[in-house]
């Protein structure tokens, strides 16, 4: 019983992993198109545009990183825009699953194929629900 929650879990995990990277995928090619845009706080719909340049003081390389208020410490990239974010979330549900992942659920290697095409099916439904219905 147990092994089956677990499994389904891990499957969840690729799912949502699915929906945070549908959401990178609308942030950065269709964020004009999509329900980011119509975000009324300008620093949070700022913050959502995917830009590297975030991470640079007044965003220029030669400035160097920007760091944490009063301290030396660059600030993580993952915080710096909504496309980070969501891809270190994506990183956090993939190795969520790694770590639930038990060989012991399968007898024969054929297991492991159908369990692949599980999980593919569980990322794409996952990126399906997210990138199609955030654009308008």
């Amino acid at each position: 019983m147990i092994e089956s929650i677990v499994m389904i879990f891990n499957v969840l995990l690729f799912m949502i992993a699915g929906i945070f990277n549908g959401l990178m995928d609308t942030i950065q090619h269709h964020f004009d198109r999509s329900y980011f845009a119509d975000e009324k706080d300008p620093g949070f719909r700022k913050w959502l545009r995917s830009d590297w340049l975030n991470k640079y003081v007044d965003r220029d390389m030669k400035k160097g990183l920007r760091k944490i208020k009063h301290t030396n410490i660059p600030i993580p990239a993952i915080i710096i825009d909504g496309w980070h974010w969501f891809k270190g979330c994506m990183i956090l549900c993939l190795i969520g699953s790694v770590i639930t992942f038990n060989p012991a659920w399968f007898v024969a290697w054929y297991f492991y194929l159908i369990y692949m095409i599980v999980l593919a099916g569980a990322w794409h439904l996952g990126f399906r629900i997210s990138y199609e219905n955030m654009i308008k």
